[in-house]
């Protein structure tokens, strides 16, 4: 089906938000087309750096990243892939860490 999601990547991050950057980095890599992949990041970071990290990558700018921060202190990894696959359009759902390197 045109312009379906097949893929949800969903990430949970605290913590981390320089590898976080460098995980968007490998993941705007990817050579599924786009808009056949979207990506969640569940976060626990400020206003700040979730604009500094987050809205400022291209990946966002292109409309495949979007994230949802959550209170500090209110999650656990498990918690925030849940929040994340429940918002995941895709038919699938795929979970990477925040410091993992995809290959393209």
């Amino acid at each position: 089906m045109e312009g379906s999601i097949a893929v949800s990547v969903v990430v949970a991050s605290h913590g981390r938000h320089l590898r976080l950057r460098w995980l968007l980095n490998a993941l705007e890599e990817q050579t599924l087309d786009r808009p056949a992949w979207e990506l969640i990041v569940v976060h626990t970071y400020g206003e700040e750096t979730g604009r500094r990290v987050l809205d400022s990558h291209p990946l966002s700018r292109a409309g495949v990243l979007h994230h949802i921060a959550i209170e500090p202190g209110t999650g656990s990894p498990s918690r925030q892939r849940n929040i994340g696959a429940r918002e995941g359009r895709g038919e699938l759902i795929a979970f990477t860490a925040d410091d993992g390197r995809p290959e393209p």
